[in-house]
């Protein structure tokens, strides 16, 4: 198991890897490091550089060049929010989908339980739970609205008011 960071427009990102499988995500170290403390029960890894294909993807993505990422996931969760994340990595690319459509398509009717489960997602941007917004607006994120709004310009997914002046 090891670290690694990656500078990104928003700042640093940090992944945690055990073996070639992505276990997290976040957005701040501290994150990553209660994460695995709490989910396995052990100190946040030893730090290495990210392979050059991890950045480079990542790169891309922020560039708007890169739709989808095939990268090998380990998903750490209940099996609900196994069931909801992969939920997730079926919403395309620039598209958005709604607590309630992820509902449905999990056959689970408690709107509540769905965004609790998107919301303990553990892998940002990779498991796009930024792609899934409330039925009158933006909704949650757990990196919070800004980077949500980032995330969703990026995918061409967001259209920020103009101004008409």
């Amino acid at each position: 198991m090891y670290s690694a960071n990656y500078q990104s427009p928003l700042g640093p990102l940090y992944l945690v890897f055990r073996g070639d499988k992505l276990i997290t995500l976040s957005f701040s170290e501290e994150g990553a490091a209660q994460w695995v403390r709490r989910m396995l029960a052990c100190p946040l890894p030893v730090e290495r550089p990210l392979p050059h294909r991890y950045a480079r993807d990542l790169t891309e993505y922020f560039r708007g060049q890169r739709p989808a990422f095939d990268w090998e996931l380990e998903l750490i969760g209940t099996d609900f929010q196994k069931k909801v994340w992969h939920a997730l990595l079926e919403i395309p690319y620039g598209q958005t989908a709604t607590y309630k459509d992820i509902g449905e398509k999990c056959r689970c009717p408690g709107y509540r339980a769905i965004g609790q489960a998107v919301g303990a997602n553990p892998i940002a941007i990779i498991v796009p739970c930024h792609r899934v917004v409330g039925g009158a607006g933006l909704g949650g994120y757990s990196g919070g609205l800004q980077i949500k709004r980032f995330l969703l310009e990026v995918e061409g997914a967001f259209d920020p008011p103009h101004d008409h002046a």
